[in-house]
């Protein structure tokens, strides 16, 4: 019985270790296929850099996907020389997929400068941050020709993720409303964080500072902050000490 039990052990121990060997292969297969189609897109060469932390354990090809990672590009003249561009190739229907965030980063400060004019018809003061973070599956046909307007105004939504600080002096519950759904209307499965300090406090905390206090009910430097999770249909919450208004 126990060799029988030792014999069961080590069919499958062997089973395991050459499975992922076999998810190893196709793990490198899939860097490769995306180095190649990034070549095939924006006309330069990308290297390797690592797996992102979102990506899941490999322990068989079908565990695999989505595959989530790194590149840089290895050109010095590449605009995005030494920057990681996030990548993620997902297995549908068995044809593998390529998604990437190279002409959001790319285009980052022209994107923040889009929402920077949004806000300043409302706000004289506040500080915006914007992460690149659109990586989604209608990115596949950006090439090294496409430019920021045809990036925000190909037919589709973009992912966005924006944090925004304004002084408590100049916040209007209605105005704040209208910017927030302006917004929006760029945007699919994005995320608006809004944070109102109080006027002596703003500026002297940082995003995450703010983003903390606000996710605590921490209002001793804040006395609002409004959030957007924004999926199928875009939900404004505004809240303050009191509650949601």
């Amino acid at each position: 019985m126990k060799n029988k039990i030792k014999i069961v052990f080590f069919l499958i121990l062997f089973v395991m270790i050459t499975g992922c060997k076999s998810a190893k292969e196709d793990r490198s297969e899939s860097q490769e296929l995306a180095l190649q189609t990034m070549e095939q897109r924006y006309g330069e060469k990308f290297t390797y850099v690592t797996d992102a932390s979102s990506s899941a354990p490999c322990y068989s090809v079908e565990l695999c996907y989505p595959y989530h990672f790194y590149v840089t590009p290895k050109s010095e003249k590449s605009p995005l020389y030494n920057q990681n561009i996030y990548v993620i190739v997902n297995n549908k229907n068995d044809k593998k997929e390529v998604y990437e965030n190279y002409v959001a980063l790319k285009y980052q400060k022209g994107v923040e400068d889009v929402f920077r004019s949004m806000v300043q018809k409302y706000f004289k003061e506040f500080h915006l941050t914007y992460d690149a973070m659109d990586y989604g599956d209608d990115t596949n046909h950006f090439t090294k020709d496409t430019t920021l307007e045809e990036y925000l105004m190909d037919g589709e939504k973009r992912y966005m993720r924006v944090f925004l600080e304004v002084r408590e002096s100049e916040f209007q519950k209605e105005v704040v409303s209208q910017l927030l759904n302006q917004m929006t209307s760029m945007m699919r499965e994005s995320y608006i964080f809004l944070v109102v300090s109080k006027d002596e406090y703003f500026g002297t905390s940082t995003e995450e500072e703010l983003t903390e206090q606000a996710s605590r009910n921490d209002f001793s430097k804040i006395t609002t902050y409004a959030k957007i999770e924004n999926f199928e249909e875009p939900k404004i919450e505004i809240y303050n000490q009191y509650g949601k208004i």
